[in-house]
């Protein structure tokens, strides 16, 4: 039996600007202290119930008028229960996928490829491997137009799901898993979500750089915005001062914050941090 309650996964928030509004009014300083109804008030309720529910840890960074308030509560993992840091990192999922646009948009401003190249002029295998039943664009990619099957789906029914979350995959084998199931010639509505475009995407990146991935985005984001809690995860143990997720699995916890199992992966293989996302997002 599997569930992934809220208690088993960590919590953490970016709010930036959006908090400010889009009035052309400035509004006045936010007020120095919690008060009922004020958005630090409301957030500091929020993070209480994601840890009442189980949640091991919340970090919140926000953003108003030029002020910033942060908050971490929990634990850094269950095992250690060393107290959450607003520095401590955490998986930042598809924000990946927007920092390797970049990078593919970058290689587009060079002249290096045009986003209405075929894939398989920049990743021969692609076409040996995929099969796609019509041809498949660079932008077809990135926008999920392709109908290019996500990978997941193979990946969890292929086998037991703690040893699904917990093997190291590279990137190749993250694409040959999608090769697996079948294409949807016609996604609805001309878009359909699948985390294999952007693992086509990374090996594109890797293949016309001559570098990996986490070079190249060290290079092309963490580098350029000063960004220096974030990075690709590599192949080890978790850093000490990273947040850890876990999932409930026959009814025990098993901690799923392993970055052996998100090599190089071009889908979501990030860890920031709260700081580093309120610096980066308005860039992307």
């Amino acid at each position: 039996m599997t569930s992934f309650p809220s208690a088993a996964i960590v919590v953490a928030f970016v709010l930036s600007a959006l908090l400010s509004g889009c009035t052309q009014e400035p509004r006045p300083p936010a007020p120095a202290t919690p008060s009922e109804g004020s958005f630090v008030a409301v957030l500091e309720r929020f993070s209480k119930r994601m840890l009442d529910i189980g949640a091991p840890a919340v970090l919140i960074q926000a953003r108003v008028n030029g002020e910033v308030w942060s908050l971490a509560s929990g634990v850094r993992s269950l095992e250690s229960q060393a107290k959450a840091q607003i520095t401590d990192q955490f998986e930042i999922g598809s924000v990946t996928k927007s920092m390797v646009a970049v990078s593919v948009l970058k290689l587009v401003e060079e002249g290096t490829l045009k986003l209405d190249d075929p894939v398989g002029r920049h990743l021969a295998e692609f076409e040996t491997l995929m099969h796609p039943p019509q041809p498949v664009t660079i932008g077809q990619l990135l926008r999920h137009e392709s109908g290019i099957p996500t990978y997941d789906q193979a990946l969890f029914a292929g086998k037991p799901l703690r040893e699904a979350l917990t093997t190291p995959l590279s990137l190749e084998e993250h694409l040959a898993l999608a090769a697996r199931l079948p294409w949807k010639p016609n996604p609805a509505q001309g878009f359909e979500y699948s985390n294999s475009g952007y693992i086509a995407l990374g090996l594109i990146v890797e293949h016309l750089r001559g570098r990996s991935l986490g070079h190249v985005l060290h290079t092309d984001i963490m580098e350029a915005l000063g960004l220096t809690g974030t990075r690709l995860i590599t192949p080890g143990p978790a850093p000490e001062s990273m947040i850890h997720g876990y999932i409930t699995i026959d009814d025990d916890k098993v901690d799923v914050t392993n970055p052996g199992e998100l090599i190089g992966n071009a889908a979501g293989g990030v860890v920031s941090t709260v700081g580093d996302l309120n610096t980066s997002t308005p860039h992307f």
